[in-house]
């Protein structure tokens, strides 16, 4: 994929997290504007590892930790496992 793609793709989660009050912070703003999502995540497409609505993990056979924005109802959450409810996100742990 071609870099501005990328920069577009990182760019409009941003926004989407700015909106939905996920991300404030200056710092925690230029961290999601400039970090490669998609070179931890080699096994999804780009789309999903960008999308502020689905959480991509890097799987595996270990725990899984997964972290939504706070607003995500519960049926785009992983069944089982344990939740953590924070003030701007939800955490979710669950195990192979």
């Amino acid at each position: 994929m071609e870099k501005s793609s990328e920069q577009e793709l990182r760019d409009a989660l941003t926004e989407s997290l700015i909106e939905l009050g996920a991300a404030r912070s200056p710092r925690v703003i230029a961290a999601f504007r400039n970090v490669l999502r998609h070179l931890a995540t080699p096994h999804a497409d780009l789309a999903s590892t960008y999308d502020a609505e689905v959480a991509t993990s890097t799987g595996g056979d270990r725990a899984r930790i997964e972290v939504h924005p706070a607003g995500t109802p519960d049926d785009r959450l992983p069944a089982g496992g344990r939740r953590i409810e924070r003030r701007h996100s939800r955490i979710s742990i669950t195990w192979p």
